[in-house]
């Protein structure tokens, strides 16, 4: 099973079950509350959570006395063929309402941030092959090493008496 933990959260109790600690991908899949994660990941591409007051209750508007009355869920991915690495919910700000230019909004946002986590992964895995590299230089100059000193005592033994 596939599983989803969450890593951040702003303006909602830790309580509350708009703020999940974990999703389990396929159990999402088989119950239709809560956010609608697995839906986005198999469908990669933005949903708009319309009810998400019958969903979890009345959430934080932040800095806004109203509430978000609709959310956007929308899966992360570092390229088009790689599997989604993370979903972005976003409440969307009762004032404005949802349209296509926040949704264009959220499309920039989620594919900046794809660009960052694979920018992670490939320094991280440049780093892996920069130790590899360095272990393999090690044994080698261990091996040469040894090499050199077996091949020299035979040598020092033979020209020894020849002296």
């Amino acid at each position: 099973d596939r599983v989803l933990k969450l890593k951040a959260h702003t303006n909602i109790d830790d309580s509350n079950d708009a703020a999940p600690g974990t999703i389990v991908l396929d159990e999402a899949a088989e119950v239709d509350e809560g956010w609608p994660v697995a839906k986005a990941i198999k469908e990669r591409r933005l949903l708009l959570v319309s009810d998400i007051v019958n969903r979890f209750g009345i959430l934080s508007g932040g800095a806004w006395p109203e509430h978000p009355e609709e959310a956007v869920v929308m899966p992360i991915a570092v390229s088009e063929q790689a599997e989604v690495c993370g979903v972005l919910v976003m409440g969307v700000n009762s004032r404005l309402r949802f349209n296509n230019n926040f949704g264009d909004f959220v499309e920039i946002f989620t594919t900046t941030t794809a660009a960052a986590i694979n920018t992670v992964i490939s320094v991280e895995q440049e780093r892996q092959r920069a130790m590899a590299l360095a272990e393999l230089d090690r044994a080698k100059t261990n091996f040469f090493s040894n090499v050199s000193h077996e091949l020299r005592t035979p040598l020092t033994l033979i020209s020894g008496p020849l002296s």
